[in-house]
């Protein structure tokens, strides 16, 4: 729903409301096109997550791998493969949970 709908809840609920005989009935009638209109407005200010752009998911290069390796571990304890694929596999679950 937009806000021209909105407006147009509210036009024709004014409109039905000059139709009622009574003075009761017509602010009725008003009364429940502000309610509508009111929630459609609440809706309307919700984030539409599904519309969000979703990201490429871009993994770690090489370099950056290397980096964080040195950056780690920086008397080079740990063996290069086994620090290496500590790396590769906490990116794999990050990527799991983030796309």
């Amino acid at each position: 729903m937009n806000i021209k709908e909105i407006i147009q809840i509210l036009q024709t609920a004014t409109l039905n409301s000059i139709t009622k005989k009574s003075l009761s009935e017509s602010c009725l009638v008003q009364f429940n096109g502000i309610c509508d209109a009111v929630e459609a407005l609440k809706e309307l200010d919700k984030p539409n997550i599904a519309a969000s752009p979703q990201r490429k998911w871009v993994g770690l290069t090489d370099e950056e791998i290397n980096n964080c390796l040195v950056s780690a571990d920086p008397c080079e304890c740990l063996a290069e493969p086994e620090a290496r694929q500590l790396i590769e596999d906490v990116e794999a679950k990050l990527k799991d949970k983030n796309t």
